[in-house]
């Protein structure tokens, strides 16, 4: 299932992600988005596998925010995916 949305800018671009685990079982009133927003890799769409890999590991994160050449968010990507494609391009 789904379980982190990305949050987006009113232009289009990433800002991050949030959980909806931390959302759902906050016993606190509620608050404001960004107080759940964690930070999230951005990789271009070009970009290769292997980098975006390196990155996400050197963050220690699972996912990346795909972005076009104006920086819009066009895709989320998981490390998963990255190691299949490059197992499959081998």
């Amino acid at each position: 299932g789904i379980d982190r949305i990305p949050v987006i800018s009113k232009k289009g671009s990433a800002l991050g992600l949030v959980s909806v685990f931390d959302v759902l079982l906050d016993p606190r009133p509620r608050r404001s988005l960004r107080d759940y927003t964690r930070r999230l890799v951005i990789a271009m769409e070009n970009a290769s596998a292997y980098r975006i890999i390196r990155r996400l590991r050197a963050a220690r994160l699972t996912l990346a925010g795909v972005v076009d050449a104006e920086r819009k968010l066009t895709g989320i990507v998981t490390v998963e995916d990255l190691v299949r494609r490059l197992v499959q391009n081998a």
